[in-house]
């Protein structure tokens, strides 16, 4: 049944047989045309409700600029205020909201997939309110559209203009920067969201504290108190004792593939990890302790390198030493068992590239030791 049939009866009183009550406002309406074009009203109009015999009905579940846009999708399938660019993103997420508890399924996904295909979108804006609508695949959208940008946001304002909901959604991520980094920014959006401060711990969960020099944790402290000093020290006693902790994992790859993979100094495309210039190493964050013994890894090019290995970022111990060997090929390297978290490829040169896929194993069919 086309949808553009009933154009003529927009909002007309001719044969209404139903008025919609938004707000104060009276809507003429017609049952026929509402049951056809939504499930919500369908079921209302059905001799099981007192709807169905009401001459008028009163909506109290929406306002009414954004029923006025589910009413006349409805009867005219036009969405034209998405496309002359008068519509903010927020009110957006009202007709989504609208649409689903109407059950107008239809403009819900035509809604959804605009957004999804606009360009100019601001990608903080979107997440604040996927979450707040609870969109699951805008949040998912919102969410790379982010990450993708986070390269160039990554100093103090990488949180501006998050909600906490936002800001919390994006810590759980893991970011692909220091700990140190992500902290500061952490800092810079407490300080210029005082109106949150009952969040602020919450938040602090997803930060690891013990990554962190003293000179750091003050900042939540001074000038003025972020967060109660009492509730600084139980965090992270429980952070220390759960960093602490080693995982065994036999014959088996620790980095759960590519995409996993976190790079705290570096950057990463789908297929390679490079240094940031002029800094001549990568670091990769294993997210917690391992028991190793071996790594598998391969570069692009001819390249002396070493590898070190670290349980906090503080101290390194060195487990290969390569920088009088050219190699580009596969490269098994065996080295006595010890707990590793942060792995340090550094060359000679600042610019070299390794392949992302590599394998950190305790394994159990060692051929050489170093170190």
């Amino acid at each position: 049944m086309p949808v553009d049939r009933y154009d003529d009866l927009h909002l007309r009183t001719e044969n209404s047989d139903v008025t919609l009550i938004v707000e104060g406002t009276e809507i003429p309406a017609h049952r026929a045309i509402l049951s056809d074009r939504s499930e919500y009203f369908e079921a209302m109009f059905s001799s099981k409700f007192m709807e169905a015999n009401l001459d008028k009905v009163e909506l109290k579940e929406t306002n009414l600029k954004t029923f006025q846009r589910v009413l006349k999708y409805i009867y005219t399938g036009c969405m034209d205020y998405l496309y002359t660019g008068d519509i903010p993103l927020e009110e957006m997420f009202e007709v989504i909201k609208s649409a689903q508890y109407y059950l107008v399924a239809d403009m819900v996904l035509r809604t959804i997939v605009y957004i999804k295909t606009r360009d100019s979108i601001n990608p903080r804006l979107l997440l604040n309110n996927a979450l707040a609508y609870s969109i699951d695949e805008l949040v998912s959208h919102g969410t790379k559209l982010f990450l993708k940008a986070m390269p160039s946001i990554i100093q103090n304002d990488l949180f501006d203009e998050l909600s906490p909901p936002a800001v919390e959604h994006i810590l759980k991520f893991r970011l692909n920067a220091m700990e140190s980094v992500i902290f500061e920014a952490l800092i810079h959006w407490m300080r210029n969201n005082d109106s949150y401060k009952s969040t602020f711990p919450q938040l602090l969960e997803h930060i690891e504290l013990h990554l962190l020099g003293d000179e750091q944790l003050v900042w939540l402290l001074e000038p003025t108190e972020l967060v109660d000093a009492s509730f600084i020290r139980k965090l992270l006693k429980e952070q220390e004792e759960k960093a602490n902790q080693v995982q065994k994992v036999v014959n088996k790859n620790v980095i759960n593939g590519v995409d996993n993979l976190r790079i705290v100094e570096g950057e990463k495309t789908a297929e390679y990890i490079s240094p940031i210039a002029p800094k001549n190493f990568i670091i990769i964050d294993l997210k917690q302790q391992f028991l190793l013994n071996s790594l598998k890894l391969k570069f692009k090019l001819h390249t002396n390198y070493t590898v070190s290995v670290s349980k906090d970022l503080r101290d390194w111990e060195c487990v290969v030493n390569y920088l009088n060997y050219e190699n580009n090929g596969p490269q098994l390297h065996s080295f006595k068992q010890r707990a590793v978290r942060f792995i340090r490829f550094e060359c000679k040169a600042s610019r070299f590239v390794l392949y992302a896929d590599i394998q950190a194993r305790y394994s159990v069919n060692t051929f050489k030791t170093f170190g």
